[in-house]
């Protein structure tokens, strides 16, 4: 094995490891950006937090990945370069400084006096137990350790958000159907009758699971539209309208979706007048 083999298989091994350790940080950093937007969604904010948010987090998770490979691909240049990894073994391996980076940095000059160094160098390294670096390895390896270990915590808190708030994961694993409202049940108007008495009242069932809180929005004959915040219990939350006066118009929504719209027409008692029966 020639001394530029020799140096690629150092290097081989250096990259290996570096590249480990970059992308074990770069995925962790991922993670936590991820679990910090989940948790800040969570609880249902992500109905009254505006639509982009889901986007936004994924962004901000994929771009300081990105940042953090980049600048990771800076250092695999700086620290395992041949040149890098030549020095490494020269220091290591006891030889004359400058001796094993000459013959790097003169690949390729093909003159026979940089073949004659190349091979006596060779034959002096390659006898010797691989790796020709071991302290450079060594500390390669226990920064791919330490940030493969990294990875621990962040999926444990990332965990530990889903199982509080999984509904701020579930909006951003499904961004498209957080934004049309579409990941929690349909919101619904329970049993709402079809006519009224006038001067009755109306009592309301509003159903919508996985929520905190909906608008009723309410509009009668002749009037602008009326929005009443409603705070769920469970999911529901029932509530009182009246007395009656004119039909009425009844739409729920959470600020994504909408419930059906539920009209109710006001009807007046019947009467029967005086009755004159001759026989």
């Amino acid at each position: 094995m020639n001394l530029l083999a020799l140096v690629a298989r150092e290097r081989a091994r250096a990259l290996r490891l570096l590249r480990t350790a970059i992308s074990a940080r770069a995925l962790a950093a991922a993670v936590a950006v991820l679990s910090v937007g989940a948790l800040a969604l969570g609880s249902s904010r992500w109905i009254v937090l505006p639509r982009p948010v889901p986007f936004l987090v994924w962004g901000a998770a994929a771009g300081l990945a990105v940042w953090m490979l980049r600048r990771g691909a800076r250092a695999v240049s700086d620290e395992a370069s041949s040149v890098a990894i030549a020095g490494a073994v020269e220091r290591e391996q006891k030889l004359r400084d400058g001796s094993v980076r000459g013959i790097v940095e003169l690949a390729e000059n093909k003159s026979v006096f940089v073949r004659r160094a190349a091979e006596r160098l060779a034959a002096t390294l390659a006898p010797r137990q691989s790796p020709l670096a071991p302290a450079l390895e060594r500390g390669f390896s226990r920064s791919a350790l330490r940030s493969v270990a990294v990875i621990v915590p962040a999926v444990l808190i990332g965990t530990l958000v889903a199982a509080r708030s999984g509904d701020g994961w579930r909006a951003l694993a499904h961004p498209v159907d957080a934004w049309r409202g579409a990941l929690l049940p349909k919101i619904e108007l329970v049993d709402v009758p079809t006519r009224l008495l006038r001067g009755s009242a109306l009592k309301l069932t509003v159903w919508a699971g996985g929520r905190s809180s909906v608008m009723l929005m309410r509009r009668s004959t002749g009037n602008a539209w009326v929005e009443t915040p409603l705070s769920l219990t469970a999911g529901s939350v029932t509530t009182e309208l009246g007395p009656l006066d004119a039909d009425l118009t009844l739409v729920a929504s959470d600020g994504r979706s909408f419930s059906d719209t539920a009209v109710i027409r006001i009807v007046d008692r019947p009467f029967l007048g005086d009755v004159s029966v001759l026989a």
